[in-house]
């Protein structure tokens, strides 16, 4: 992707580094994460309540959380390319998590579609605790190994510690 002449005009654009001055993956995953969290809690509602507009909810934040995933995942793509060795094992530990998460989703979508909300939820939740540690190891790349991260942009006064210092 990167080695065509429309790769090399895209990449850039979609890492987020040089336009945004940060990576773009990290501030969209935010979009999904959010509205299936939000899903989860409107599940929650309608489990206890049963009330119809807290099941369309859920759904509504469900759709949204899977048409969100989208931009974040090609996003993550790119910064994929830019991982080596250990980071592009992890990396690829944290996309096929998230991928299993995604396709959660959607399974649990098709469940709703069908009358089969019980397991929508139960695959939903499945779900998110999948994406979370998804997230676990996306935080993992980003903080502790800088994945995405243009440390020759910060001046010597905000070089990141490579560790904390614990006092004992």
């Amino acid at each position: 992707m990167t080695g065509t002449p429309a790769g090399r005009a895209v990449t850039p654009l979609l890492r987020g580094n040089e336009t945004i001055g940060h990576p773009s993956h990290p501030i969209l995953v935010t979009v999904p994460i959010g509205a299936w969290v939000l899903g989860s809690w409107f599940d929650l509602r309608h489990a206890r309540h049963g009330r119809p507009a807290d099941a369309k909810a859920a759904d509504t934040a469900l759709r949204v959380g899977v048409v969100s995933a989208v931009p974040a995942v090609v996003t993550g793509w790119v910064q994929y390319l830019d991982t080596r060795d250990d980071s592009r094992r992890e990396a690829a530990v944290h996309a096929a998590v998230n991928a299993t998460g995604l396709t959660l989703y959607l399974v649990s979508l098709a469940a709703r579609l069908v009358g089969l909300r019980r397991a929508g939820r139960v695959l939903s939740t499945s779900a998110l605790l999948g994406v979370g540690v998804g997230g676990f190891l996306g935080g993992d790349l980003s903080y502790r190994k800088g994945v995405g991260v243009r440390p020759q942009v910060l001046s010597d006064a905000e070089q990141p510690v490579a560790a904390p210092v614990v006092h004992r």
